[in-house]
């Protein structure tokens, strides 16, 4: 960049922005930068303390949310003018914001922190005075080693549980009511263990309660939090395993007595790459409609290669079937090294793909070497196949990614791509299969059912076939091979937006981008290269 005699300077990737929202334990974030080795994109980490959070003070009466949560998203263009969050909106105002913010829609990753004053400073004062012992609801480890408290009253569970819910529900009506506006990636962090000097405690928190009921409640509210959560959209974040040793908070981890250390706070964060790297991620439907739609746009320049009697038929049957030749087919096959297990070695945030952990070991996969890219590129935008996919799709078309699949003989249920399904594919976004090995009932066809209700029909044919079908309308499958393995390649299509240039992916096990307009392809194989 141009620059003068004093200063030089380099921008880097703009990083991933994860909020870190509420209570003063969101403190030990700020302002983290760290790289994941998996998804190989920069993080940071932009901590939001709103002085007074607590988890029944979360929303009022109404369910608004407590003011500093709110102007909290608000100011960090979370939510619009209008209170809807900026990544969904509509308005040509927070489109103009967030174009020069240059989030591009992104849904934010938002990790909430709240309960721990609901404990400290009213559950645990409501035991009585020096905190009476109680019930718990549920079995609990980790608290042999603690000192027991002799004749204290005990508290009936149910009586315990009532006061809990009270703290507790209003903190989930406010994160429910985020995920129904539109923020698919809300975490709640567990309370975290506290000390356990009981004289440190009281010089704190102005009153002295033994440390066993200190961390019986700790865990009663984190066993109420994951049992919300999985009843919700909510990801309940769970550290407390990892920074106890002997059911006691590990001096290694702790910062003050209340609140945990930059050390823990990576291993929440590594916990949420994890999450966001194996929980399948949802496309902008609202991007991808305006990507479709400026792509048709276009159609009249493309209007004298599209076959007629191809859009029809596609339009009617939702797939078209047409054979490229045995010798395409074998060229590719020889060529691909299919040792590879399905896992997915391309993770990353801006994709909607598979989990790193392999989703079948009945399939194995293939890096397509540049020959390959070269062949297969050739294959898709030349020729009969091209025409075709154009006539389908109704504009031009690019190739968000393909991926080779070799599946192996198997008796057991299908599981993943080999059990009946529908894609959920982003608008306009349709697949296309070609075998390169001979399919025939026994070797694993590709199923689906008929449109009209006419029953489950499967497409065999030798190397070569090809068929082009919209993954939306039909519910379809791979059988298991029964008697012989099949190989084939698999693509997914997408309308070319004006500006974007036609090109071949591989993605890996990703399916499309999260945003057809604002995703990274660095890393992955693309032809032809940008570099």
């Amino acid at each position: 960049m141009k620059s003068n005699q004093y200063i030089d300077l380099d921008l880097v990737d703009r990083p991933v922005p994860i909020f870190m929202i509420g209570d003063s334990h969101c403190l030990i974030y700020s302002d983290l930068v760290l790289r994941d080795r998996i998804s190989k994109r920069l993080f940071l980490t932009r901590s939001r303390y709103c002085r007074g959070t607590s988890s029944s003070r979360f929303v009022d009466a109404q369910k608004n949310l407590h003011p500093p949560i709110a102007q909290a998203l608000i100011s960090e263009n979370l939510l619009d003018e209008h209170f809807q969050p900026f990544h969904l909106s509509k308005s040509p105002g927070s489109k103009a914001i967030d174009i020069a913010a240059e989030k591009q829609w992104r849904d934010p990753i938002l990790v909430f922190f709240a309960g721990d004053i609901d404990l400290r400073s009213i559950f645990l004062k409501e035991l009585g005075e020096g905190c009476h012992d109680f019930e718990l609801p549920f079995e609990a480890s980790g608290l042999d080693g603690f000192e027991p408290v002799p004749n204290r009253q005990i508290i009936p569970s149910q009586l315990v549980l009532q006061l809990a819910e009270k703290l507790v529900l209003p903190l989930f009506q406010g994160l429910i009511g985020l995920a129904k506006m539109g923020f698919s990636n809300i975490y709640l962090h567990n309370l975290p263990p506290q000390t356990v000097d009981d004289d440190h405690y009281e010089k704190v928190n102005g009153y002295r309660c033994p440390a066993i009921i200190r961390y019986k409640a700790t865990l009663f509210f984190n066993y109420l939090f994951r049992n919300y959560s999985a009843q919700s959209d909510i990801r309940f974040l769970d550290v407390y395993d990892d920074v106890t040793t002997e059911g006691r908070v590990d001096p290694a981890y702790e910062l003050d007595g209340v609140h945990l250390n930059r050390r823990a706070a990576l291993l929440t964060l590594e916990k949420v790459l994890i999450d966001r790297l194996n929980v399948p991620r949802f496309p902008n439907i609202d991007r991808y409609q305006d990507a479709s739609r400026l792509a048709q746009d276009k159609v009249k320049s493309v209007i004298d290669s599209v076959d007629e009697q191809v859009r029809k038929r596609f339009e009617v049957d939702a797939i078209v079937t047409l054979d490229i030749g045995r010798e395409q087919a074998d060229i590719l096959r020889t060529s691909l090294d299919f040792s590879l297990d399905v896992g997915n070695r391309e993770a990353r945030l801006d994709w909607a793909g598979g989990p790193i952990v392999p989703f079948s070991k009945h399939i194995r996969t293939a890096i397509p070497s540049t020959e390959v890219l070269q062949r297969i590129h050739d294959l898709v935008f030349e020729g009969p196949l091209a025409k075709a996919i154009r006539s389908c799709v109704g504009c031009e078309y690019t190739i968000l990614n393909h991926r080779p699949f070799h599946s192996l003989v198997h008796s057991g249920q299908g599981a993943g791509p080999q059990a009946m399904h529908h894609d959920g594919c982003p608008p306009g976004v349709i697949r296309a299969i070609v075998y390169l090995t001979d399919v025939d009932d026994e070797s694993g066809p590709f199923e689906y059912m008929l449109t009209d209700g006419g029953g489950a029909r499967a497409v065999t044919g030798p190397a070569g076939t090809v068929f082009v079908f919209d993954a939306n309308r039909l519910l379809h499958r791979a059988r298991p091979p029964m008697t012989r393995e099949r190989q084939a390649v698999d693509f997914v299509i997408a309308p070319l937006i004006p500006g974007r240039k036609r090109e071949l992916v591989w993605a890996g096990m990703n399916n499309w981008p999260v945003d057809p307009f604002d995703f990274s392809t660095e890393g992955l194989l693309v032809y032809p290269s940008s570099v």
